[in-house]
């Protein structure tokens, strides 16, 4: 199972999300996440489909990977090493509904990188170590902070964190393996997000279940819908 936030064809009512709380420790130096996505309807808004931060604007992030539905250029990796946070921009649409995405970004500490579907899509420089704070983190939204960024209508799945940069081949492995891979150096969290059953709302404290070494269990808050992943998990 993923996780629907909120149905499969309708649009938000509400803002559905995973609340992972501050997430410590944090990175430093390197980092990759890494989801995957069905997108049920496109727009209107920007999604922090993962994010640490506390506000819409970037400068209110720490780190965050999502998409925006306003324009052509889908994908966003924000990173803060000490400037505010800086967003970088895919160059390929994920606009297509109903078909799973995959979507990785990494930093090594010289760049910053975009895969989608196992393919490098941009590569930005940027330096320094990742600022940390005790901000809140979440999944489907910039949680605590009232806007249409929180706004999502896609089914999302087996989220993942590492305190490194994961490579090219590694990132085309978990693409082509869709889930079943065994790449688990560096990795801190993955929230596979199939604790709840089709068309189940989710919801209660621990829910979302972290089967990576950090044991950060989510809390589902206001109601994302179990579905269908399509992904052998």
């Amino acid at each position: 199972m993923s996780t629907d936030f909120p149905g499969v064809n309708t649009p938000p009512a509400q803002d559905e999300v995973i609340d992972l709380g501050t997430l410590s420790p944090a990175f430093s130096g390197a980092m990759s996440i890494t989801f995957w996505i069905r997108l049920n309807q496109r727009g209107p808004d920007r999604t922090a489909i993962v994010c640490k931060g506390d506000t819409i604007a970037d400068a209110g992030k720490e780190w965050s990977l999502g998409y925006d539905g306003t324009g052509p250029a889908d994908i966003e990796f924000v990173l803060n090493t000490g400037a505010g946070g800086v967003r970088q921009t895919g160059n390929t649409s994920i606009a297509q509904l109903f078909r799973w995405r995959f979507v990785a970004a990494t930093y090594d500490g010289a760049n910053k990188r975009i895969y989608i579907d196992g393919a490098l899509d941009a590569t930005t420089a940027e330096t320094g170590n990742v600022v940390s704070s005790a901000k809140a983190t979440s999944i489907a939204a910039v949680n605590g902070t009232a806007s249409p960024e929180q706004e999502i209508n896609a089914r999302v799945g087996d989220v993942r964190l590492y305190d490194r940069a994961l490579s090219a081949a590694e990132i085309e492995t978990m693409w082509t393996l869709q889930g079943v891979d065994a790449i688990v150096h560096g990795l801190l969290h993955r929230w596979q997000l199939r604790e709840t059953g089709f068309g189940v709302t989710a919801s209660g404290a621990g829910l979302t279940k972290d089967s990576g070494p950090g044991q950060v269990n989510g809390t589902a808050l206001n109601g994302p819908i179990g579905a269908e992943s399509g992904l052998r998990l």
